[in-house]
């Protein structure tokens, strides 16, 4: 009986998983280990942007994740509303992923897009 209690928690942790990443809508494939997209001689990297509520406990918990995140009242690609910030962020760190990944573990976080500036 245990073991099949065992199972029945590591296939809710994977599809736990899974979930958190669906939230990410770019290919994680294309980047390396440092963080970094593209080729040998123009390597950089890649930045992403979600949107949270507009409420300081909401900011403060994604700050902590990741202290470099920025964010405004723009509605950004991903299209923010009002009652929103965007958050952008980006890869350039050794902890890109447990980062990125922990973000997508928030519940109100719905999903992360590519950033592209402009």
């Amino acid at each position: 009986m245990l073991a099949c209690k065992d199972a029945d928690t590591s296939t809710s942790a994977a599809i736990a998983a899974n979930s958190a990443s669906a939230k990410i809508r770019f290919d994680l494939v294309k980047i390396g280990a440092d963080g970094l997209v593209g080729p040998a001689d123009g390597k950089r990297s890649l930045m992403y942007e979600f949107c949270i509520p507009a409420e300081d406990r909401y900011l403060k918990e994604v700050q902590a994740i990741d202290p470099s995140l920025q964010y405004s009242r723009s509605r950004g690609r991903i299209g923010c509303t009002q009652a929103q910030y965007l958050v952008i962020g980006d890869t350039h760190n050794p902890q890109w992923r447990e980062r990125l990944m922990a973000i997508t573990r928030l519940e109100y976080v719905k999903q992360i897009n590519e950033f592209f500036g402009e």
